[in-house]
């Protein structure tokens, strides 16, 4: 039974880090989302000071936690943990192929 308590307190706990600093994470994750695209953008540009596989990674893990995020939200076992708010505020960045002119 403690141990039964001890699991509930901490899943509480992880629930209640998850929901009460939402509108923070949406905040951060938009600032991020902003700085993607732009990088996007400039390595399709003239410029050659952004290492494109670098952004390129950057991206991806952008629309990897994207995906994470939605898929753990949707999900009936564990959308309680998540908050539905943040992961609807998420976009995914897409990728228009690169070519090298």
């Amino acid at each position: 039974m403690v141990v039964g308590m001890f699991i509930g307190f901490i899943i509480g706990t992880i629930a209640v880090i998850n929901l009460t600093a939402v509108d923070k994470s949406i905040y951060e994750a938009e600032m991020q989302y902003e700085s993607l695209t732009k990088q996007l953008q400039t390595i399709d540009s003239e410029y050659e000071d952004v290492s494109k596989a670098e952004v390129i990674q950057k991206v991806y893990d952008w629309n990897t936690k994207v995906y994470k995020s939605k898929y753990w939200t949707e999900s009936p076992w564990t959308n309680w943990l998540c908050s539905e708010k943040y992961s609807d505020s998420l976009k995914y960045i897409e990728m228009e192929e690169i070519h090298n002119d």
